[in-house]
C-alpha cells in the first residue's frame, strides 16, 4: 500500500492565498507578479526590439555567398526569417494596443 501515489492534485481545490492552508508561496508569486506588471509593457518591448534588430543581423550574416551553399544555413536563415516576422508582427501589435485601449 504505500508504493501507490498519493496524488490529491484533481481532489483537492487549490488553496486561496493568504490563507492557513496555503502557504506562503502563493503569496510570494502574487507579490512578484504584482511588482513586475507595471515594467512588462517596457521589458516586453525591449525584447522584442532586441529580437528583431539581431534577426536582420543574422539575416545580412547568413545570406552571403558563401553561407547561402550550405543548406544547414538557409535552414538557419529561414528560421531568422520567421522570426523576424513575429517580432515584427509583436512590435505592431504592441503600438497598436496604445491605439485601442
Amino acid at each position: 500500500m504505500d508504493d501507490e501515489p498519493n496524488c490529491t492534485q484533481f481532489t483537492e481545490p487549490f488553496q486561496y492565498p493568504y490563507t492557513d492552508k496555503a502557504g506562503t508561496i502563493p503569496a510570494v508569486v502574487i507579490f512578484i507578479v504584482t511588482a513586475y506588471r507595471p515594467y512588462h509593457y517596457y521589458v516586453l518591448t525591449f525584447l522584442i526590439a532586441f529580437s528583431v534588430i539581431a534577426n536582420i543581423l543574422i539575416l545580412v550574416v547568413l545570406s552571403e555567398k558563401e553561407m547561402r551553399s550550405v543548406g544547414v544555413n538557409v535552414t538557419m536563415m529561414l528560421m531568422a526569417f520567421c522570426d523576424f516576422v513575429c517580432g515584427s508582427t509583436a512590435v505592431a501589435q504592441l503600438f497598436m494596443r496604445n491605439y485601442v485601449e
